[in-house]
C-alpha cells in the first residue's frame, strides 16, 4: 500500500519530510500551537537544512546556544527553538509549547 503524501506548506522539500518522517510531522504539529499551519509545519525541513538532520537524538544532541543560533539564520524557523529542542530532549522541565511535563 502507497503512503499518503502530505501536501502543506506549498514547500516540496518540506512536504516530502513531513511525509517521509514521523518527528518532523510531530515537531510541525507542536510549531503549529504557536505560528501559521503553513510556517509551523516547513520548520522542520529548515531545520533538517540546517543542522543535517530532524531525528530526535540529533536534535537533543545539538548544543543549546549553538541550536538557538542556527535556528535564528536566515528565514526564522518558528517558535522558541530551545523549547521544542526540550520536547526532543524530554527534559524533566514543562514543555512551555504544551504546558506538559516531559521526562528523561
Amino acid at each position: 500500500m502507497r503512503a499518503m503524501e502530505l501536501h502543506i506548506t506549498g514547500d516540496p522539500a518540506a512536504d516530502q519530510l513531513l511525509t517521509d518522517d514521523a518527528f518532523a510531522l510531530l515537531t510541525g504539529m507542536l510549531l503549529d500551537q504557536q505560528v501559521t499551519m503553513e510556517s509551523a509545519f516547513a520548520g522542520p525541513e529548515k531545520i533538517r537544512a540546517r543542522i543535517g538532520s530532524i531525528a530526535p537524538a540529533a536534535v537533543a544532541a545539538y548544543e543549546p546556544q549553538a541550536f538557538v543560533d542556527v535556528s535564528r539564520n536566515g528565514p526564522r524557523c518558528t517558535g522558541s527553538p530551545a523549547r521544542w529542542r526540550d520536547v526532543s530532549r524530554r527534559s524533566p522541565r514543562r514543555c512551555s509549547m504544551t504546558g506538559t511535563a516531559t521526562r528523561r
